[in-house]
């Protein structure tokens, strides 16, 4: 009998800690979140466990990926070329009961997903009304966003949506403006990494500026 009652003793024990470390990793090892391909112009979900002590993933990730409304139009109006992923930044995340917020890409992919009146994106219908500016804000905002400077973005989108009356050489000239004033506000708090970055994305976009422009009539309805 004593043998018998140490080995319920034992079994409950052990009952016991698998319950307590599987609620452990349920509720402090789970971690996911949303990342955001400017290349691929893709989104992409992910969740995975890790033990709660040393961090040591236990579970394989798993991954949704998948592509927004604006992002298709602009893939299929060809003002943004998708190209194969090659960096995946993070949108938001969650470790455990530790929420990460939003996260630099959150400032465009927010955006994006802002609704309309209609309730589709407003960007969707922006879009649709200005094509020729259109073709001249997208492939600025993603250059930007694939450089990773996803907070010089917001001005440019302001610039946009107070641009309806703007031909698209005039436009064009107030988003250059608009990344010149950031980027000479930006310039003297970066470290010599970031400065070479950012190098990077205004060579890119010296070949965007020269692109040519039409000056004639929107084509949207």
């Amino acid at each position: 009998m004593r043998w018998a009652s140490v080995i319920r003793v034992v079994a409950v024990v052990l009952v016991i800690s698998v319950l307590a470390s599987a609620l452990s990793i349920l509720f402090f090892g789970h971690v996911e979140g949303t990342e955001f391909s400017p290349e691929a112009l893709m989104r992409r979900d992910f969740a995975y466990y890790v033990e709660p002590i040393t961090g040591a993933q236990i579970s394989p990730v798993v991954r949704t990926s998948y592509v927004g409304q604006v992002e298709q139009q602009l893939i299929l109006q060809r003002w943004v070329q998708s190209q194969p992923a090659r960096r995946w930044h993070l949108v938001r995340g969650r470790y455990g009961v530790r929420v990460a917020g939003p996260q630099p890409a959150a400032l465009l992919c927010d955006a994006l997903d802002m609704s309309g009146s209609s309730g589709k994106p407003f960007w969707l219908g922006w879009n649709e009304q200005h094509p020729a500016k259109a073709s001249l804000l997208w492939p600025v905002v993603f250059v930007l966003a694939r450089h990773g400077w996803y907070e010089l973005i917001p001005e440019l989108l302001e610039v946009a949506r107070g641009a309806s009356a703007a031909g698209p050489a005039e436009f064009r000239i107030a988003l250059r403006q608009a990344v010149d004033r950031q980027v000479q506000q930006l310039w003297p708090r970066l470290d010599a990494a970031d400065s070479q970055v950012l190098r990077e994305a205004l060579g890119e976009l010296s070949v965007v500026w020269e692109q040519p422009v039409g000056d004639g009539p929107e084509t949207g309805n």
